[in-house]
């Protein structure tokens, strides 16, 4: 393994279904299947699903802020002087709309794997459908069609333990490494609130958390929140990244005009 290499792992950010309820679709799209959005940090358009609309209840977009909050991130990296030649991305669609904000400007492309889906366990009924690399591409993202994804939507196990998806998010990071290696240069990851720690605690000599230590984390990463770790002469550490924390005030949701009328 190279040496003075980093490793940057970016959670994606604000989806439409953490702010606006697991019923969100319900509201948003017509009986004839026509999306409407009903509020301002909602995205204004949302592309043709193959099997219909419904697949954005399993496969949520980002919301406004989000993309704000991507966009914050990838000029927050360049501020910073971190550069990276080699981007891979979970295929949600959420994580794709992040990782393309945070590139944007560049030549780069981005590199689809399902490997980094997030923890199977949370999908109990079945997994999500996404966007195939090539349905990416005439979307108008930056996507490497000519990648080979290291594992398949169809291998993915609902059942996984939360030790197995430690293993699985470490055996994805190991060959991404080991796949830019003759290349050079640093890696970016963008993922899910987990993959920060998942992506990164078997490189760092650390045990898989326990899953009452794993659910925890989960609820502390904020969206966009971004780790970095360095390799030097094979030994992998952790860096300060007190520059790119993102904080903004939670703006609740009211008409005015209802404000008005007492």
């Amino acid at each position: 393994m190279m040496s003075s290499r980093q490793l940057i792992v970016a959670r994606h950010g604000e989806r439409v279904d953490v702010v606006f309820g697991m019923d969100w679709y319900d509201h948003s799209f017509t009986d004839q299947d026509f999306y409407k959005p009903h509020d301002l940090n909602m995205p204004n358009t949302l592309p043709m699903r193959k099997s219909g609309s419904r697949e954005w209840n399993q496969d949520s977009p980002l919301t406004q802020i989000g993309i704000q909050q991507a966009k914050l991130v990838g000029s927050g990296l360049s501020h910073e002087g971190i550069r990276y030649s080699h981007v891979f991305c979970s295929p949600s669609f959420r994580c794709v709309q992040t990782a393309n904000e945070i590139i944007k400007g560049s030549d780069l492309k981005l590199n689809i794997e399902p490997g980094l889906f997030e923890w199977a366990g949370w999908y109990k009924a079945y997994m999500p459908k996404w966007y195939a690399p090539q349905q990416y591409q005439q979307l108008g993202f930056p996507v490497e069609v000519n990648y080979r994804n290291v594992m398949s939507r169809e291998e993915l196990d609902i059942g996984e333990s939360v030790r197995q998806h430690y293993e699985r998010q470490d055996a994805m990071i190991r060959h991404f490494l080991d796949y830019t290696q003759t290349a050079g240069g640093n890696v970016l990851v963008v993922a899910h609130a987990a993959s920060v720690d998942t992506c990164t605690r078997l490189l760092l000599g650390k045990p898989p958390r326990s899953d009452q230590d794993f659910i925890k984390l989960v609820r502390q990463v904020p969206y966009c929140g971004v780790a970095i770790c360095e390799c030097d002469q094979g030994h992998w550490e952790v860096k300060d990244t007190g520059h790119l924390t993102m904080t903004h005030h939670y703006n609740k949701s009211n008409n005015v005009a209802s404000l008005l009328l007492d």
